[in-house]
């Protein structure tokens, strides 16, 4: 429950897809004994519940590219209404048979590629019960990490794919930043949020200021005049586009 507060109180878009031992009024309660408001955020639509036959099943068997365009589409749609991303939750507990357990193994294994661009939180959850060593190690392998349950304390189990991508991720990023470091031209990198990222010592140079004052800081904050220029509608093109651009702009600085 804690899972899908945080996302609530996140402006994230909720969807959980119960198993057969849990049905949607049970699950809409549990949800009402966790979040007081939790009636608000249902009313206005930041939390769906489906049960497993209706999104695993519709078709009366498992359909990897249906349920994994299913995801993205229900992505989209949180997006489209405002929401800051999504978070989901889903259990395979009505797997009964190897085959089906083979195809949702390759689902999950797919899904960490399907998913990458967007901004969605998924988190699977498992009956020890129904899974047996080597159903563990498929699950252990296709997440980048999982929780298990060891006498009575929880434990995290991260993939050594998961791992290695996380170092040669790291070294990429530290080869990009030291090339930026030594750029003899001002190099910054603004988010989403118009706040600043990352600026190389040229550029604090050469706007005669120092990182401290920039970081973290935004854009607007720091240049309100800004946002009625033309470099700013520019700027807010390649942002919104994600496309590129070559500019002159002329600055002024305060001293005049």
């Amino acid at each position: 429950m804690r899972y899908f507060k945080a996302g609530l109180e996140n402006n994230e878009f909720c969807v959980w897809v119960t198993s057969e031992f849990l049905t949607d009024q049970e699950a809409i309660a549990a949800m009402k004994k966790a979040v007081p408001e939790f009636t608000k955020y249902f009313k206005k639509g930041q939390m769906e519940i489906f049960p497993y036959t209706d999104w695993y099943l519709k078709s009366g068997q498992f359909e990897m590219k249906r349920v994994l365009s299913k995801w993205v589409a229900k992505h989209d749609e949180g997006i489209a209404r405002g929401f800051d991303g999504m978070r989901v939750s889903g259990n395979p507990f009505w797997i009964d048979n190897k085959k089906d357990w083979d195809d949702f193994a390759a689902y999950e294994a797919q899904i960490n590629n399907v998913i990458g661009p967007y901004k969605l939180l998924v988190l699977c959850t498992y009956f020890l019960n129904k899974c047996g060593a080597n159903e563990i190690i498929d699950v252990v392998t296709n997440h980048q990490f999982a929780l298990i349950k060891r006498s009575g304390a929880w434990e995290i189990i991260e993939s050594a794919g998961q791992k290695k991508t996380k170092e040669a991720l790291r070294q990429s990023e530290e080869r990009f930043k030291n090339t930026l470091d030594n750029l003899l031209e001002g190099c910054q990198i603004i988010g989403r949020d118009w706040r600043y990222l990352y600026v190389n010592d040229a550029m604090v140079k050469q706007g005669r200021t120092t990182k401290e004052n920039l970081l973290g800081k935004s854009l607007l904050e720091l240049d309100p005049a800004i946002e009625k220029t033309k470099l700013f509608s520019q700027l807010k093109q390649c942002m919104i586009k994600r496309v590129s651009l070559i500019t002159e702009a002329e600055y002024v600085f305060s001293n005049g």
